[in-house]
């Protein structure tokens, strides 16, 4: 199956910078994210959204969903949706980090979302990528000058175990209240992540010398 690639409105910094497209990539584009795709020299295989942010005609009308412009979901939340239907479990959420607050808290409950029903995403962008974690065992590779924060996203996460860093966690509780994780450095090449319950957010940031 083809690799899922959805590009969101707000994108920080250059998609090529984020990820390197693939020839088989199968792109959904929220609304305005067809201009970060056309940017990056990409051409999506659709385009959703109630062209809001964007004028429809900008868009060919093979390429064009249109949504209505009242409704629940997000724009991002309806190429979500369509991903899901085609069956999809893995993909990368373009962007989505940073502008507005409240469309960059919508996007990881939107990753929330696609998690529970078995689509893993990850939201990148040039400086940051975030993705989440759930009951088990995870290694995440190590990005030279990036920190790694590990946020509970459920109420609590419990029994969790984090080694390969500077600061480890043993069978630790983390909560949503209190901002334990934060800015963690790699010691060695991955780190290893082991979850008893729960759902971590885990956020690999470009430390500020880097930006």
């Amino acid at each position: 199956m083809e690799r899922l690639i959805i590009f969101t409105a707000y994108l920080n910094g250059s998609a090529k910078a984020a990820y390197t497209p693939k020839s088989n990539d199968f792109v959904l584009c929220a609304d305005s994210g067809y201009i970060h795709a056309q940017k990056a020299g990409i051409r999506p295989n659709l385009v959703i959204g109630d062209f809001d942010s964007l004028k429809s005609e900008l868009v060919p009308e093979n390429l064009r969903l249109l949504a209505p412009k009242e409704k629940d979901d997000t724009d991002t939340m309806l190429c979500i949706r369509y991903a899901l239907d085609k069956g999809y479990k893995q993909g990368l959420l373009i962007g989505g980090i940073g502008g507005r607050f409240d469309h960059t808290f919508s996007n990881l409950q939107a990753l929330a979302f696609a998690h529970y029903r078995g689509l893993q995403l990850t939201m990148c962008d040039e400086f940051d990528s975030a993705f989440l974690l759930s009951e088990g065992e995870h290694k995440i590779e190590q990005k030279e000058g990036y920190a790694l924060s590990l946020f509970s996203f459920s109420e609590r996460c419990s029994g969790v175990t984090v080694k390969g860093v500077k600061y480890p966690l043993n069978n630790a509780e983390l909560v949503n209240t209190f901002p334990l994780g934060v800015s963690n450095e790699f010691l060695d090449n991955k780190a290893r992540i082991f979850i008893k319950s729960g759902l971590l957010l885990a956020v690999l940031s470009r430390l500020e010398g880097g930006r």
